[in-house]
């Protein structure tokens, strides 16, 4: 299961994304082929991840370049990781 801080990250990331276009919940949804902005709410209040299937299609329908999305997720995850493993002496890598 991902950290609160990895998905609340990539949450506000997707979410501003959909925000510069000028793009609701439901229009993002409905293009991802669901009928309710609940699917897009639920990665935009970081209650889950979208599967790298549906990041995948959120990076085409929000001009996200897949190089970008990857690097904020590699970000994401070296942060947690070294939050988790130098929590004990607050060391950062």
């Amino acid at each position: 299961m991902a950290s609160r801080t990895k998905i609340k990250g990539l949450s506000a990331f997707l979410r501003d994304k959909r925000i510069e276009l000028n793009m609701t919940q439901l229009q993002a949804s409905r293009a991802l082929g669901h009928s309710s902005p609940q699917y897009i709410s639920n990665f935009e209040r970081g209650l889950c991840e979208p599967s790298l299937e549906t990041a995948m299609k959120l990076c085409e329908l929000y001009g996200i370049p897949r190089k970008q999305l990857y690097e904020i997720m590699v970000e994401l995850y070296q942060q947690e990781m070294s939050d988790k493993i130098f929590k004990k002496t607050g060391r950062r890598a």
